[in-house]
């Protein structure tokens, strides 16, 4: 005689469309009722569920898991850099360290670049857009007050 798991798992297998439709059918009958116990199960226990939340996002596994779904990137190269502590981040632009600091990707290539600014890298898209970018970074190094030398260029 099989085990109770093995029969079941045999069952399943034979009635694999069966099972799946069911449970289309039952989610489709059932939604109202499932929605409103959520709400009132979430507002029993609002601190769990608050804990929870904050437990859950905050895991490497599942923002690197969501990055991924979103950019297309691959899961274990997103994983690679949301395991890096956060005291250990910085801006691959700046290279300063900060508390707001976001994942960085090329769109074209789908590669990530590193860790950057919010600001960085709305710098750094600008000038990549720009009709003539050297007149940007010359227009920076002039604020930094910053002396480039190059052999025929002014500033």
């Amino acid at each position: 005689m099989k085990d109770y798991k093995t029969r079941r798992a045999v069952y399943r297998a034979k009635h694999k469309e069966e099972i799946k439709a069911y449970g289309i059918e039952y989610y489709n009958k059932h939604k109202e009722e499932r929605k409103a116990y959520a709400i009132a199960y979430t507002a029993r226990h609002r601190e769990k569920a608050r804990v929870y939340q904050k437990t859950y996002w905050a895991k490497p596994v599942t923002k690197a898991r969501i990055y991924s779904r979103d950019t297309g990137i691959e899961y274990e190269e997103a994983l690679a850099w949301f395991l890096i502590p956060e005291e250990n981040r910085r801006c691959w632009l700046c290279k300063e360290a900060g508390e707001k600091l976001h994942l960085d990707h090329d769109h074209a290539n789908l590669r990530i670049r590193g860790w950057t600014h919010s600001l960085c890298n709305n710098a750094e898209g600008m000038v990549r857009k720009s009709p003539n970018p050297n007149n940007l970074i010359w227009e920076i190094a002039r604020i930094q007050g910053i002396v480039i030398e190059t052999i025929g260029q002014k500033l």
